[in-house]
């Protein structure tokens, strides 16, 4: 096996998810395989911005070097946290617009949460983050809940784009995924290459 780059993986689930369910179950033995830690972090993500921030901070180690991987608004906070500790991310159809695209919930509700207007005003000014350590950006064009357009558009030349046909908002390209774990954790760095 090749030297591990990184000592974990963190997840950071999307608005109304949690830290189980799937995704964290294919994670769970991508880390066992790769003899890497994982932390499936757990925060409220109809809560404000400085609070989902804190939340997810306590619940990362200091020491060594990780890997943060976030799905929709999760994207946002593993962009956000990557920046804040100096390393790369991995985002599956980011949602990166918080301020904008959680207006949509405000009236609606999604698996027993709401978006409290605090909430979303609390995003204000903080909408695309730019990733400055590493990113691969991999978007499903079958998502029907995020137009991912914009995302695109502020990450081309700040991360990998892989534009991924067919799929869902939860993201279901895991044999995808895999490989760009692997490849990270191998290389410690993307390359830039625009596929």
């Amino acid at each position: 096996m090749t030297t591990a780059f990184f000592d974990r993986i963190i997840y950071i689930h999307g608005f109304g998810s949690s830290s189980n369910g799937n995704k964290v179950s294919f994670l769970k033995e991508i880390a066992k395989e790769l003899e890497l830690d994982l932390i499936a972090v757990d925060y409220d993500s109809s809560a404000s911005y400085e609070d989902c921030v804190a939340k997810i901070k306590a619940q990362i180690p200091t020491d060594g070097n990780s890997m943060f991987i976030g799905t929709s608004l999760g994207a946002f906070y593993a962009i956000t946290l990557a920046n804040m500790t100096e390393n790369p991310c991995i985002v599956l159809n980011p949602s990166l617009d918080p301020y904008h695209s959680l207006r949509k919930y405000l009236d609606k509700l999604v698996n027993g949460l709401f978006s409290n207007i605090s909430a979303i005003e609390s995003y204000q000014g903080k909408s695309f983050p730019k990733p400055q350590y590493g990113c691969r950006a991999m978007f499903e064009t079958g998502d029907d809940v995020l137009d991912h357009s914009a995302a695109i558009e502020h990450l081309k030349e700040h991360a990998a784009i892989n534009i991924i046909e067919g799929g869902s908002h939860r993201f279901e390209s895991y044999d995808l995924l895999k490989k760009e774990i692997i490849d990270l954790n191998n290389r410690g760095v993307f390359d830039y290459d625009g596929d």
